[in-house]
């Protein structure tokens, strides 16, 4: 089997607008979004409220891909309980989704008092480069951004780089052991897929390899039917093909990957390792994420 039948195919991370329009598809369909808020007000609390700073000094956050700020601002209300100061940097590289950020914090500022916002369209590489840095972080968070930040090693030494003592990184991507994850790791093994396809087992392993104090990992479970994405390509909704370009990390999976590629991905999906069975005989994804929480020593 050779590495080009995934490989020919575009990465979804290639096309901004269609990648938010793929994660806007996948959100809807699955219980995500509500099993991040569940863990982001029960269990996310009891490691950022052991951040200390002086008294009357604000927290200093920077939130590495931020997106719309849906999840964001969440967290920002976590650590609003304790931290009654908090100047919150942001990157989201997309400009049109900075955006909605923007209109989203100024909709719910009523819930921020005491919230500052430093606003910046662009990458982590691209803040890293500046030479006019003012400030380390007491709270970094890198929800799933990780895989966009190039090789994994460099990257979470940068981000460790910006903590203030005591601070602490939170890294949220996907278990290595979940369906998900799994399928991931199946893609890169089986076909070759991009090296940037990391799962918490990555994170957890380079970050012991650079002695980083890992204190809590923490996980929450979620579910996603994909039992629409099975059936021949040109009988698939549109809905399904988009969600399969999501679990692929590819733009046009069902009409583009050769047949024998398709038909193996399609097996994988409906194996025990990533997916359990509903009631009515649906193909559930096992979705397992997992945030590493990483403090400065």
């Amino acid at each position: 089997m050779s590495a080009s039948q995934v490989n020919n195919l575009k990465d979804l991370s290639t096309d901004e607008e269609y990648y938010q329009r793929v994660y806007d598809v996948f959100e809807t369909v699955c219980d995500r979004r509500e099993k991040m808020y569940e863990w982001i007000c029960n269990d996310l609390p009891a490691v950022v409220d052991s951040i200390e700073t002086d008294p009357g000094r604000a927290l200093n956050v920077l939130s590495v891909g931020a997106g719309n700020g849906v999840i964001d601002l969440k967290m920002m209300s976590v650590l609003l309980v304790n931290h009654p100061l908090v100047h919150a940097t942001i990157l989201e590289p997309n400009p049109n989704v900075l955006q909605q950020y923007k209109a989203l914090a100024s909709k719910e500022s009523a819930k921020l008092q005491g919230v500052s916002f430093e606003w910046r369209a662009e990458t982590f590489d691209e803040y890293q480069k500046m030479t006019n840095k003012k400030r380390k972080f007491h709270f970094i968070s890198c929800m799933s951004s990780i895989y966009y930040m190039g090789d994994l090693e460099p990257a979470l030494q940068c981000l460790h780089g910006e903590l203030d003592t005591g601070g602490i990184l939170m890294v949220s991507l996907m278990s290595g052991e979940g369906g998900f994850g799994s399928l991931w790791q199946f893609l890169h093994k089986k076909f070759g897929r991009r090296g940037d396809l990391f799962t918490s087992s990555d994170v957890i392993e380079v970050s012991r390899n650079l002695n980083l104090n890992i204190s809590v990992i923490q996980n929450f479970i979620y579910h996603c039917d994909l039992s629409a994405c099975f059936g021949p390509p040109e009988e698939l909704s549109e809905e399904a093909s988009i969600l399969l370009d999501f679990l692929t990390h590819t733009i046009g999976f069902a009409r583009n990957a050769l047949a024998e590629c398709r038909d193996d991905v399609m097996r994988f999906l409906r194996s025990d390792a990533c997916s359990d069975r509903g009631p009515l005989g649906q193909v559930i994804l096992k979705g397992n994420n997992v945030a590493v929480f990483i403090r400065h020593e």
